[in-house]
């Protein structure tokens, strides 16, 4: 499953702000992987995901409902805003290396 989930393609909220790119192998994995799960339904926009990161692995999920901008597009103000909580949490926590 969290195979599977590594290979989430839609980079629009936990990873839009992250140094993160989708890997596939057979390559040396990124520093960052993010196995995560996205939804949107009737002014809601969701993710959640598992973090393997460089000094520490982390969960995250975010939601939003009620969201007035109803547009299916990358500048959904829910698709702008959610990803600075993802941003802050790396800040604070994973973008630390295990020799912090």
């Amino acid at each position: 499953m969290i195979d599977i989930l590594l290979r989430q393609q839609y980079n629009t909220l936990l990873t839009r702000q992250l140094p993160y790119e989708v890997w596939n192998g057979p390559q040396e994995p990124p520093p960052l992987r993010i196995a995560s799960k996205s939804g949107t339904w009737m002014g809601c926009r969701c993710d959640g995901g598992l973090f393997f990161g460089p000094g520490a692995d982390w969960v995250l999920c975010v939601y939003s409902q009620h969201n007035r901008d109803l547009r299916l597009h990358v500048d959904n103000e829910a698709l702008v805003r959610l990803p600075v909580i993802s941003r802050l949490v790396w800040e604070a926590w994973g973008s630390r290396t295990s020799a912090s």
